[in-house]
This record gives C-alpha cells, sequence and structure tokens, in this order.
C-alpha cells in the first residue's frame, strides 16, 4: 500500500514536469554545446575535399611561417591583424582615403626588396616579416605576392630595369636588399632619394639556386653585381654564401670572415654549406648594422649549435675592421 502511493506520487510528479516542459537548466546546460550541435547538425564536419581547398588557398607566406615558427596558433604574437588595412585612424573613417603625400613627405621607415618572388627574396620577406619590419616588394606580379605574403607586405609591380618602376618602389625606402639584378638604376636612384643602407646577398663563386613561385637565384651568381654595389657610393654590406642548400636553418653556428672569397672558406658542413633560411637570417641581422662605407663577407656553417643572438655583437669585429 506505501508502495502504491509513492509510485502513484512519482507519476503524478513527472506528470507535472512534462507538462510544464524541461526545467531552465536541462533545458541547455551549455549554450555553446547546443549552438555547435546544430551547426554540426545543420552543416556537417567539413568534407576531405573541403579541407584540402582550404589548405590549398593559404599562401606560401602563411605556410612557411607556420614552419619556421611552429604554427597558426603563434601567429598572431608576431602580428597578425595588428596591421590596420584600411589606413587606421578614426573609427568610421577608414573608407575616406587619406591624400597621397608627395614622395618627398613620404618617411623612410621601410625595407625593400627586390626580386622578391625568388627563392632567396623569399626567404628574406619572410625574416622580415619574423622581425616585425615594415616591407615593400618589388615583384612582376602583385596579385601573386598579396596571395603569398598576405598583409605582411606592401608589393609593388615592376622590375629593377625601369625608372619609373624603380621611383616607385623606393618611395619610404630606408633600407633596400637588392636579392636579383642589379639594373642599370636602381643604386644611382636610391642614393638620389636617400636610402642609407644597401644589402647584398651573393653567391658569387659559390653554389646554390632553387626556384620561387615566380622567379630563380641564378643572378646571385653575377659577380658584376658586388661591383655595382660597392661604386655605388652608400653604405652597403655584401653577404657572401659559399653554398646554399633548401632546408630548414637555425641549427648550426655561423662563422664570418671578412672579405673572403666565396666558396673558398671552410666550416661545419659540405664547403660550409648553410641553409638558405640562415642566409636570409643573416642579411636581415646586418641591416641594422650598416658599415661607414662598405663591408663584404662570407657566411659559413661552424658546427652544431644556433645563429648569433645579438647580431650587432657578432658582427663588430668586421664593422671595426671595414
Amino acid at each position: 500500500m506505501v508502495t502504491a502511493a509513492r509510485s502513484t506520487a512519482a507519476g503524478a510528479a513527472l506528470t507535472g514536469r512534462q507538462a510544464r516542459g524541461p526545467s531552465p537548466l536541462h533545458r541547455h546546460p551549455c549554450p555553446h554545446h547546443s549552438r555547435r550541435t546544430v551547426f554540426s547538425r545543420s552543416f556537417g564536419a567539413p568534407s576531405p575535399n573541403r579541407r584540402a581547398a582550404e589548405v590549398s588557398v593559404r599562401g606560401l607566406g602563411d605556410r612557411m611561417l607556420d614552419f619556421i615558427e611552429g604554427g597558426p596558433k603563434l601567429r598572431k604574437w608576431y602580428g597578425q591583424g595588428e596591421r590596420p588595412t584600411d589606413g587606421g585612424g578614426v573609427p568610421g573613417q577608414g573608407s575616406q582615403p587619406e591624400p597621397v603625400p608627395e614622395p618627398s613627405d613620404v618617411p623612410r621607415d621601410s625595407v625593400l626588396v627586390t626580386d622578391a618572388e625568388s627563392p632567396t627574396g623569399q626567404a628574406i620577406v619572410l625574416q622580415l616579416i619574423l622581425g616585425r619590419q615594415k616591407v615593400r616588394v618589388l615583384v612582376k606580379n602583385t596579385q601573386a605576392a598579396a596571395k603569398e605574403y598576405g598583409p605582411y607586405v606592401t608589393p609593388v609591380s615592376g622590375d629593377v630595369s625601369s625608372i619609373p618602376d624603380v621611383k616607385r618602389a623606393l618611395e619610404g625606402a630606408r633600407v633596400v636588399v637588392v636579392a636579383g639584378k642589379v639594373g642599370p638604376h636602381l643604386l644611382a636612384t636610391a642614393k638620389a632619394v636617400g636610402v642609407e643602407h644597401v644589402l647584398l646577398p651573393s653567391l658569387a663563386g659559390g653554389q646554390g639556386g632553387g626556384f620561387g613561385f615566380f622567379g630563380s637565384d641564378s643572378a646571385l651568381r653575377d659577380a658584376s653585381r658586388e661591383a655595382a654595389a660597392a661604386a655605388a657610393g652608400i653604405p652597403h654590406t655584401i653577404v657572401r654564401a659559399a653554398a646554399v642548400v633548401d632546408r630548414p636553418g637555425g641549427d648550426c653556428q655561423l662563422s664570418f670572415s671578412a672579405g673572403s672569397p666565396a666558396g673558398k672558406s671552410g666550416g661545419g658542413g659540405k664547403s660550409g654549406e648553410i641553409s638558405r633560411e640562415d642566409l636570409a637570417r643573416v642579411v636581415v641581422g646586418a641591416l641594422e648594422c650598416p658599415p661607414a662605407d662598405g663591408l663584404t663577407f662570407t657566411v659559413t656553417a661552424a658546427g652544431p649549435g644556433g645563429p648569433p643572438e645579438d647580431w650587432e655583437e657578432a658582427l663588430r669585429p668586421l664593422l671595426s675592421a671595414s
């Protein structure tokens, strides 16, 4: 009889709850989980083809940043999303373009990389991005460059053989990295507009090469590039490499020898060969260490370890001797 009474009471309570519906606590125990469940039921998990399509549209810059720095989770630390895409300014006024200043009024606070489509040019651009430099690139295909580098660079269409192209590319440039042909007008125009430092990676007499997303490194073997830089009358740094290979860098010590002929210095590895990534790292490391006149040195591998942490300290003996 007691059992029957309990059953009757329990049935009445259950009927009351069903009439009222589930309590708010049981209705949505986790709002986020509820929304995720609705989304997954509505759209389903992305198919393998969709994942492949999403991966394929990511540019070379994104993929290499992931490779060098350990994944997209670290990307925001390097400034992605911090650089305004509408010119900055007061919110709501991004649609009103600011007047373009005259070339003489443009602050010189950027680094121009020529032939940025070449393998070494790409590696240098990525190291500049990681160093949070303001980067301009002179390329033949600005759409391809924008896709590969994203918001990290300002692409300028043109070629070093064209004076108008060179002038446009040099607007706002404080430093120029010549990652390919020098051309007949680049260095003279750079001197005329007040560029402070020219850097020239060189494979003259050495080994290495490769193809980038739109170019090759064959121009770096031309010894006349070094002569042109020395005669330009601009503080310049020529970084020679005895041999360059395409592999991840950062895993060996680097040795610097002032004025050594490329390809003649020894070190750790075959003829002191270094990775293209390490060559780019040295070029960017020398960026803020301009010589009074000119500096030429060869970089080679020197056994297990890592590149210098203080580039000014590492290059001081070379600068003192120049």
